[in-house]
């Protein structure tokens, strides 16, 4: 069996103080990453949470420094990848994983409540990724793992607003798997349950059956939401050894899983003639039959899925 090392490699953790990043950066450091630890700046009265990690890494003999820059516009952004520059000479590595939630039943969500999601959980991944894939074309290398949600891929109540900013995670990080693979750089994105500080104590309100079973399964997998439990698939899809780009992952209690979006084979397009609505409602069985799905690369792909079956 292989062992995956980070040696020679600089990488970025956002919200890397706490949870699974703080799990993240403690890991690529012990196996050899040079590490920018990326969180709020702290006060006087409390240091930021990523101080003490680059103070853990450095006195496990790892290299890591922090940095507070606010990923939440373009220019702190940058400041985050310009840490890993003046520390390091370079980026290989960034693991979007910054967050936090903001939960309410949608009629009760503010403009600011989404605006403060999307603008931590997305646009805090695109303007980290925008300042690093510049210096990862340039060498012709790079990984991106972006953190979306199973809540953003099979929906929550009470979260729309933190269900529509990781759906958007999983839009750009194909985007940037297809815009990406010709410099040798691979994006791929990680679903991760795990007992973390945003997490905990936030109470979520709305249906509470709907709740209630949720706290059910999770008290019975209590034993399995660590964030270790979910470090070794983020860490291997950051890795030089990640086969794979555009794809997403489940992490959930220890089991790792595909999570993919496909097209059904449908119904239609035996002529060129308008279909009525009639038609749609008489053929709607076979418009939601999944048998013969396939799971297109791109937008041109699934015009070419779509010629090919049209034209045969």
């Amino acid at each position: 069996m292989s062992t995956v090392d980070f040696k020679g490699r600089r990488a970025i953790v956002t919200g890397g103080g706490r949870g699974l990043g703080r799990s993240y950066a403690l890991e690529l450091a012990r196996r050899g990453a040079a590490v920018v630890v990326s969180d709020r700046p702290g006060t006087a009265a409390e240091p930021s949470a990523a101080d003490a990690v680059v103070q853990e890494i450095v006195d496990a003999g790892g290299q890591a420094v922090a940095s507070y820059g606010d990923l939440t516009t373009p220019e702190g952004g940058a400041e985050i990848v310009q840490a890993a520059l003046d520390a390091f000479g370079g980026i290989d590595v960034v693991v979007n994983n910054a967050g936090f939630l903001r939960p309410g039943e949608f009629h009760d969500l503010s403009g600011d409540d989404f605006d403060a999601m999307l603008g931590v959980h997305l646009l805090g991944a695109v303007n980290v990724c925008r300042a690093a894939i510049v210096h990862m074309r340039e060498q012709g290398y790079g990984r991106i793992v972006n953190t979306a949600s199973n809540a953003g891929t099979f929906g929550m109540p009470a979260m729309a607003n933190y269900c529509a900013a990781k759906a958007g995670v999983l839009g750009l990080t194909r985007a940037l798997s297809i815009e990406g693979e010709p410099f040798g750089i691979k994006a791929n994105a990680i679903l991760p349950n795990a007992s973390t500080t945003i997490s905990q104590g936030t109470p979520i309100p709305g249906d509470q059956a709907a709740q209630g079973g949720s706290r059910a399964y999770k008290e019975q997998l209590a034993d399995r939401f660590s964030p270790e439990m979910v470090t070794p698939l983020t860490l291997f899809l950051a890795s030089e050894d990640c086969p794979v780009t555009g794809e997403f992952y489940s992490a959930l209690a220890g089991r790792f899983a595909r999570v993919f979006i496909g097209v059904a084979d449908g119904w239609g397009g035996e002529t060129e003639e308008a279909p009525s609505i009639e038609d749609v409602a008489d053929h709607f069985d076979a418009i939601r039959d999944l048998d013969g799905y396939v799971l297109p690369t791109s937008v041109v792909d699934e015009y070419r899925i779509v010629a090919e079956k049209l034209t045969a």
